[in-house]
């Protein structure tokens, strides 16, 4: 997975691209934590996300947690806002086209 990181203010875009699963779920805990404290949004750019195991889903909602809510998602992929759907997330998350 490649994570490019977009800082403006105290908001930063991470652009997500390959895939997210258990080898590289950790990838994007470690570009959230790479942050630091003065950021109090964060939109992720989900449109070269290619598959996103149940380890890229834990860290979704594990960075929902972090950022209390802070969290957008923006240009999921229609096979993953299935997975958002079944699961019952889509109505938690923030989700933008």
């Amino acid at each position: 997975m490649k994570i490019e990181k977009e800082i403006n203010g105290s908001c930063a875009t991470l652009i997500l691209s390959g895939w997210m699963d258990t080898v590289n779920a950790p990838l994007m805990a470690a570009a959230v934590d790479e942050l630091g404290t003065g950021i109090s949004e964060i939109i992720l750019d989900m449109s070269g996300l290619e598959y996103m195991s149940s380890a890229g889903i834990r860290q979704i909602i594990a960075t929902h947690k972090r950022m209390d809510g802070a969290l957008t998602l923006k240009n999921v992929p229609s096979v993953i806002m299935d997975v958002f759907n079944t699961l019952g997330l889509a109505g938690k998350l923030n989700i933008v086209s």
